[in-house]
């Protein structure tokens, strides 16, 4: 668990100890706090320890305003001061990292074996995939669904980077959450890529065997920067910037782009499976 916290000194690291700071001056234990701000101990706990941050909202309306903690709005400055810093900060560092090389990336390649990645998912599809998570709680969920959405934004910005897909075909058709929301989830890939500066592509089920197997991917390219690559464990993200990694994870996507279908045969798969989860039953 040592990895997900943020490195001595981050701004995660300092607002969290200032609000441990502030709580014991106050003469609040852990649980008194988290009953006045309506969270969980272990929430609070993360924050001090500097395993996650919140989100401005819960700063402004439940922590800094506490009953019984004398901040005086100290919380919510030192929040703003560092605010690039602590956004996406209720994600295990690995993932702020994450977002920080999509923010300067120019393009992306993702391949995606097992569920649509979270930079193309809508809220619902991501609020079911984090409830699975043990011991997550419902707030922790909902400011994880929060911050996801977030990193969707480089999408619609002037210049987004060119992002390449490829998924597995079973990920379309894998029940996550209801029917109702699968349907929602594909009808938004079929629409990601609509975008001229979006691809995705399928690799059918009957494939078989294939280089993906082994595991979801992503490689990221920013102009001028040699190219970075992020791994997904069962344990955690993974980076990868060394360029024999980066070159490994290249080769591994040019034979998936040669096992995927064409962008035609691809969205003939995508509004295939969009139609099984909009048939009724």
């Amino acid at each position: 668990m040592s990895s997900d916290r943020a490195p001595k000194g981050h701004p995660r690291i300092v607002w969290g100890e200032m609000l441990r700071h502030i709580r014991e001056a106050s003469g609040l234990s852990r649980e008194e706090l988290a009953a006045a701000a309506n969270l969980s101990p272990s929430t609070i706990r993360a924050y001090e320890d500097g395993w996650r941050a919140p989100v401005r909202e819960t700063v402004e309306r439940q922590i800094d305003p506490a009953p019984g903690l004398r901040s005086h709005g100290v919380l919510l400055k030192l929040w703003d001061e560092f605010e690039e810093a602590m956004n996406y900060g209720s994600f295990p560092a690995f993932i702020a990292d994450l977002a920080d090389k999509e923010r300067e990336a120019t393009a992306i390649r993702w391949y995606a074996p097992l569920m649509v990645p979270g930079i193309v998912q809508t809220a619902d599809y991501a609020r079911a995939i984090l409830s699975a998570t043990f011991g997550i709680t419902a707030e922790e969920v909902e400011q994880q669904v929060t911050e996801r959405l977030q990193r969707q934004d480089i999408l619609t910005r002037d210049k987004p980077p060119e992002l390449r897909m490829i998924l597995d075909e079973p990920v379309l058709h894998k029940l996550i959450g209801s029917r109702e929301v699968m349907a929602e989830q594909v009808r938004r890939l079929i629409e990601a890529a609509e975008s001229p500066t979006t691809t995705i592509l399928v690799i059918p089920s009957g494939t078989g065997a294939h280089e993906g197997l082994s595991g979801e991917f992503q490689v990221m390219e920013t102009d001028g920067q040699p190219g970075f690559a992020f791994l997904e464990t069962a344990i955690g993200g993974q980076p990868l910037p060394e360029a024999d990694n980066v070159a490994l994870l290249n080769r591994k996507w040019a034979t998936l782009s040669g096992e995927a279908t064409s962008w035609r045969a691809s969205k003939a798969l995508l509004e295939e499976a969009y139609n099984r989860w909009t048939r009724a039953t």
